[in-house]
């Protein structure tokens, strides 16, 4: 038959059956259409709406899916072979031509086309009620239209009348494509930020997860998830969805049960889903999501205590010295692990991540804040501002759960500005002290031995910044300024007018305090602290800023060799005869001159400095015997407990020390030197004569050592020439010695 052919609609006036016209099928379907649409468009005899209202007049499919869904959906099973297709019977669908004869037909239409071969009536089907018609399906037929519906009808021909009558058309389904074809996208998850999975991440013990649109998606579709983890695979055939009779393209949710992730096993795994439709189609499985399983014995985010900020509950503030040395202190929780690791944030900086080292304790681990973090977090408002501290708990090296915040309130407005140096102990804005004494031309930072103990004056220079800002970085009137000078205190509070004109008024550190800290290298460093008062609810406080520190050199002559006084040893030549003199024999390989190292404040590194000259008896200098040496003391000597210089020989000849006038004398003494200053020893007088075996009778009267550094003092000159004349007298009283 073609698509088109022409179909009689029979009426039967008082009992008999006339011809009244020839329908075509598509008329026929018109008209069949229009009943659907309440708008016939050609009014029926009372026979062919017998006929349009009989339910056998549409062919129905057996073996098709049931269900609230559309009728006869073709299972895949069954959809590439014949297709039983029923036909119900009923005697007024032969009402002309009882009884049935050869040539009585019917013939299959699929979407108006004959399929397959006419199908010739028998009695049996008559007896029966009904009959089935096989429609031809075969792999590759080309009849696959996924979910989209065709039409099934078929033609009766009676062969005695010679009418084709159709019936009313049913709607077929025959779906062999998968949803999705060859892929399928990846769920989105979303309330995981990231991979990981965590407890405070799931709803009602289910993680969510959304199924992005796929082509083929049709009403009855069954979407199964599906977890693949290090424990093995698992469909989760419990949590499988199928969507709606009324489903309209929405979002499409599944769920994961908490118990089928931790079953899974903590660690990396891929979440994804598969589909099957109503004609039992199964999809691909579709693209996993990578995910991260933190689930087992974890803790979630309700488990967490705020942090505790010590610093901050003991007055409700963080000023600036707390702000140096503010620790954080992390609560014991539940689920904890000790692998486990603690990453703080102050707002929204990472302060960083700290391990557990004793999961037992409580707190369980303490953080300190870096300063440096701390002054960054400062908005400039020239105001106390507001903190959340916070920490995660990372497991794995993912974060498994967040603690609730605690807000803190922070000052550490200083004086000076922002310290841009908040590595250091010192405020990077403020300069150096510096220390000048009240007499006369002071050397800055120096107080020499004349100085000691008079007043000095100690200046603070007015602040200044890098870059310069001196709308930020100054000394407010009120600010208290301290000096520090090793360990005494001035304190000086600024002024309006030191304000004004940015400088500040000079401190005087009293002789008395000077004497008090004593010599040496004394540090100077100053203070500056701004109060605030209270302002409820936050206490009263202050901030300090603390300058880098000067040394100041403090000398006194208690602080010189010797303390002050003279060295207590003059030194002496330690190769002499007898009579403690020097002769032409002692003197071949030079005189050595010892000194003894037992003088007060002796240091490794002072210096000693020797000399010597020679006269004759009458107090005439010789001229070529000056001769003076250094030497930097080392631990070595100051352990010997003496230095031994030596005068060469080439000192000690006939041409300077002339024999024909008998003994002559040496004139010795020797200093120490150290940073502070300089101390003398007495002179030494020796005697000494070159002559061989010959001595004067008398011995002569001594001159003073004239073109040497004199003392200062009368009486040790007076005192050092009587000694001498009593020890040249001594000499000449006794016999002469080789």
């Amino acid at each position: 038959m073609g698509a088109c052919v022409n179909h009689a609609i029979a009426i039967q006036p008082h009992g008999e059956l006339q011809k009244e016209r020839t329908l075509n099928h598509q008329e026929f379907n018109s008209m069949t259409t229009s009943r659907y649409k309440k708008t016939p468009q050609t009014k029926p005899t009372p026979h062919q709406a017998r006929l349009l209202a009989a339910p056998w007049m549409a062919p129905s499919v057996p073996g098709a899916v049931t269900g609230p869904w559309p009728q006869f959906i073709v299972p895949l099973a069954i959809s590439e072979k014949p297709l039983p297709i029923r036909i119900e019977w009923d005697p007024e669908f032969f009402p002309g031509f009882p009884p049935i004869v050869d040539g009585d037909r019917v013939q299959l239409l699929l979407n108006d086309a004959p399929a397959g071969a006419p199908y010739t009536l028998t009695s049996t089907d008559e007896t029966n009620g009904y009959l089935f018609v096989d429609l031809p399906l075969f792999d590759n037929d080309g009849n696959d239209r996924d979910n989209n519906p065709q039409t099934l009808s078929f033609v009766l021909h009676a062969a005695t009348s010679g009418e084709d009558i159709a019936s009313r058309p049913a709607t077929i389904y025959i779906d062999r494509t998968p949803p999705g074809q060859e892929r399928l996208g990846e769920v989105v998850l979303p309330d995981v930020t990231g991979q990981v999975v965590t407890p405070g991440q799931l709803v009602g013990d289910n993680l969510r997860a959304l199924v992005p649109s796929y082509f083929g998606r049709w009403q009855g579709d069954t979407i199964t998830p599906y977890i693949q983890g290090l424990s093995g695979n698992a469909d989760l055939d419990a949590s499988a969805i199928q969507l709606p009779t009324s489903d309209n393209g929405g979002v499409i949710t599944i769920l994961y049960p908490r118990a089928a992730l931790e079953a899974a096993g903590d660690g990396p795994a891929l979440l994804g889903y598969r589909i099957k439709d109503l004609a039992g189609n199964e999809s691909v499985y579709a693209e996993g999501h990578p995910v991260v399983l933190v689930l087992r014995d974890a803790p979630g985010d309700s488990d967490l205590l705020p942090p505790i900020v010590p610093l901050f509950d003991d007055n409700d503030i963080i000023d600036e010295d707390d702000a140096r040395q503010l620790d954080v202190e992390i609560p014991l929780y539940l689920h904890i692990n000790g692998s486990d690791r603690i990453e703080l944030y102050w707002n929204a900086t990472a302060v960083g991540t700290f391990p557990i080292t004793d999961p037992t304790a409580d707190p369980i681990v303490t953080i300190r804040v870096p300063y440096s973090v701390i002054q960054a977090s400062d908005p400039g408002n020239d105001a106390p501002f507001t903190v959340d501290v916070n920490y995660k708990v990372l497991r794995s090296g993912y974060a498994v759960a967040t603690s609730p915040a605690t807000e803190v309130v922070v000052d550490i407005r200083l004086p000076g500005g922002t310290d841009p140096t908040p590595g250091t102990p010192d405020h990077g804005n403020l300069g150096l002290p510096v220390a000048r004494s009240t007499l006369s031309t002071p050397v800055d930072n120096v107080i020499t031995a004349t100085q000691f103990g008079q007043d000095a004056n100690i200046h603070i220079p007015w602040p200044a910044s890098t870059p310069p800002d001196p709308t930020n970085v100054k000394f407010k009137a009120g600010d208290v300024i301290v000096a520090d000078w090793g360990g005494e205190t001035v304190s000086y509070t600024v002024t309006s007018s030191d304000e004004q004109f940015a400088t500040i008024s000079a401190l005087t550190l009293t002789g008395q305090q000077m004497v008090d800290v004593g010599t040496g290298n004394i540090p100077l460093f100053y203070t500056v602290t701004r109060n605030f008062p209270a302002d409820p609810p936050l206490p009263a406080y202050s901030n300090t800023s603390t300058s880098p520190t000067q040394i100041v050199v403090v000398q006194s002559n208690i602080d010189v060799p010797g303390g002050g006084n003279e060295l207590p040893d003059k030194g002496r030549f330690t190769e002499v005869n007898a009579n403690l003199a020097l002769n032409w024999a002692n003197t071949r390989q030079g005189a050595p001159y010892q000194v003894l190292l037992n003088y007060l404040n002796v240091v490794p590194g002072d210096t000693i400095h020797f000399f010597m000259e020679g006269q004759t008896l009458q107090g005439v200098v010789l001229p070529g015997t000056q001769y003076d040496a250094s030497y930097i003391i080392q631990q070595a000597d100051i352990n010997r407990g003496s230095y031994d210089f030596r005068v060469p020989a080439t000192l000690f000849t006939t041409a300077l020390w002339p024999t024909n006038v008998g003994a002559h004398v040496v004139h010795t003494y020797w200093t120490a030197t150290n940073a502070i200053g300089t101390g003398n020893s007495g002179e030494q007088v020796t005697l000494i004569d070159l002559r061989t075996g010959l001595a004067p009778a008398t011995p002569p009267a001594a001159a003073p050592f004239l073109s040497m550094p004199r003392f200062e003092s009368d009486a040790a000159d007076a005192r050092n020439a009587e000694k001498l004349e009593q020890f040249a007298a001594s000499l000449w009283s006794q016999p002469p010695k080789a």
